[in-house]
């Protein structure tokens, strides 16, 4: 518990964007409340039924929203893979592969959407 609080004085404190995975989840379990008003921007990376037992929905629930997009999972992670690697392939090229870190992937994920057919994503 003493963690936790210390996740959740941290988010609640924060001057800009947090990412909060798996054990920060936990710390907002049953305390969902707690994200409101926080931190500019919180991105969520939690697996399925990290994110069921903040929410309260139902594991079947949430993964239907996220595939909810009109692909299938299957299709989905494939292109979220695609995408990744397309990112950072756009990134080496206009960094140098050795200037390249993980953070800078997502100022290349525009561009490797616009490549995949004008920004659509279809299945």
């Amino acid at each position: 518990e003493e963690t936790a609080a210390l996740v959740r004085r941290v988010v609640s404190n924060s001057e800009r964007p947090v990412v909060i995975d798996a054990d920060g989840v936990n710390a907002f379990a049953g305390k969902p409340d707690g994200l409101a008003g926080t931190a500019p921007e919180i991105i969520m990376t939690p697996h399925v039924f990290e994110l069921s037992r903040l929410t309260g929905m139902a594991a079947d629930d949430i993964e239907a929203d996220r595939v909810g997009q009109g692909l299938c999972a299957w299709d989905a992670a494939r292109l979220g893979v695609y995408l990744h690697g397309l990112a950072g392939d756009l990134g080496a090229e206009a960094m140098g592969p050795h200037s390249l870190v993980a953070g800078d992937l997502i100022d290349y994920l525009p561009a490797a959407f616009l490549r995949t057919g004008e920004g659509r994503i279809t299945p």
